[in-house]
């Protein structure tokens, strides 16, 4: 359903605050096995719906609905799901779909 265009994981101290890359809205938030703490947030780039995924989440600052800036503290690192054990980071990634809006 969604194409990848660009992932990163960062090693990072517990607890870093997290930042929204955009403004647009917080489409999800779920708790997933493998993906821990997860914020989706919907934003338009160059005319396509974009989402931005943070994973591994030790908190979230942030609810499904709420429309966010750039830059707004939304959560913080963790090692959530099947990161457990492991060192905090944050899993990010950018993803798209062509001709989707926020709803």
């Amino acid at each position: 359903m969604f194409s990848v265009i660009w992932e990163f994981a960062s090693v990072c101290i517990h607890n870093a605050a997290i930042f929204a890359i955009a403004s647009g809205e917080i489409s999800r938030l779920w708790d997933s096995a493998t993906y821990g703490r997860v914020i989706s947030l919907g934003f338009e780039y160059n005319g396509l719906m974009v989402y931005a995924f943070y994973a591994h989440l030790s908190a979230r600052f942030v609810r499904t609905g709420q429309k966010v800036k750039e830059g707004e503290w939304i959560g913080l690192t963790g090692n959530t799901g099947n990161a457990e054990g492991e060192k905090p980071h944050l899993h990010f990634e950018i993803r798209y779909v062509p001709f989707c809006h926020l709803v």
